[in-house]
């Protein structure tokens, strides 16, 4: 062999050398224990991939719960019961100028617990998140269909203090009041035009002839809703000073819905007129509408 040859072979053979023993101080000394009497012939353990953390995921959004609720309220020397649905969400978010509530009043033959019992209620408050769905007992005395408010008592202003004591913002309210529930909400819109109310919707409402008394007593400044049966059996639609004609006369922005029933309380009597005006009244209450003077011809 040529010299060389020979030292090319010895080269060669020392960078191996340098090489594998470079490799071998870079290892742990456990890793070097192991590699020093690991048994040639034993398979390779696998080597575990080291992985990022992964952040946990942000925690979910509760589900909307409806929580309800009943008690009374003192209001002057009644005890006012009442019952109230919300279908409640985290209002961390949520501006107060969304919060909405609806009251609901009564006709002579009802209480409170009939709008729960129909379901109405609790469809209303589920109609939208932190809406407040309140039903309330007004006082009363005589004997059915001839009930009226007693006479110790200003039904307007009395109506005005059970919102206030039931912790109620107007400018987020919207009223339901049907039949003889009417005695105390028209006094009360009669009595505080100031009032700025987020909605009222009259369903047949009684003492719609008092405000036709009030030569000059319009309200226009409150988005309303008359709702009437067509045939009404007890306060006739189109009574020149009780129906639902004289009532828009009064009140010349109201949209107003006739249903074709004779029933003058439809909104409990008939299911299909109930499920009608369930849904006419979370439509009104979503979109607060307004109208022509001209809509309650074509109605009709």
């Amino acid at each position: 062999m040529k010299p060389t040859t020979k030292w090319i072979i010895a080269g060669l053979g020392l960078t191996a050398w340098l090489i594998g023993g470079s490799a071998y101080y870079l290892l742990s000394p456990s890793d070097r224990a192991v590699s020093m009497t690991a048994d040639p012939d034993a398979t390779p353990t696998p080597v575990e991939p080291i992985l990022p953390e992964v952040a946990p995921p942000p925690p979910t959004e509760a589900e909307p719960e409806l929580v309800t609720a009943s008690g009374v309220v003192p209001v002057d020397d009644f005890e006012v019961p009442y019952v109230e649905a919300q279908l409640k969400i985290d209002t961390t978010n949520v501006s107060t100028s969304d919060e909405q509530t609806v009251l609901f009043l009564h006709g002579a033959k009802f209480d409170a617990n009939t709008w729960s019992e129909s379901g109405v209620l609790e469809k209303v408050a589920n109609s939208k998140p932190n809406l407040r769905a309140v039903a309330v007992t007004l006082p009363k005395v005589g004997e059915p269909p001839k009930f009226t408010t007693p006479d110790n008592i200003d039904p307007g202003s009395f109506l005005k203090a059970t919102i206030e004591a039931l912790d109620i913002d107007p400018a987020q309210l919207t009223i339901v009041s049907p039949s003889f529930s009417g005695k105390y909400s028209l006094e009360m819109l009669e009595q505080y035009p100031s009032m700025e109310l987020g909605g009222f919707v009259g369903i047949a409402p009684k003492d719609v002839e008092h405000l036709n008394a009030l030569p000059g007593w319009q309200m226009d400044n409150i988005n309303t809703l008359i709702m009437w049966a067509e045939n009404d059996d007890r306060i006739p639609t189109n009574d020149d000073t009780k129906g639902a004609q004289a009532l828009r006369d009064k009140m010349p922005s109201s949209v107003v819905e006739l249903y074709p029933t004779n029933e003058h309380a439809f909104y409990f009597v008939d299911p299909d007129m109930k499920a009608r005006f369930t849904d006419d009244l979370i439509s009104f209450l979503q979109t607060a509408p307004t109208a022509s003077v001209d809509e309650f011809q074509d109605a009709a």
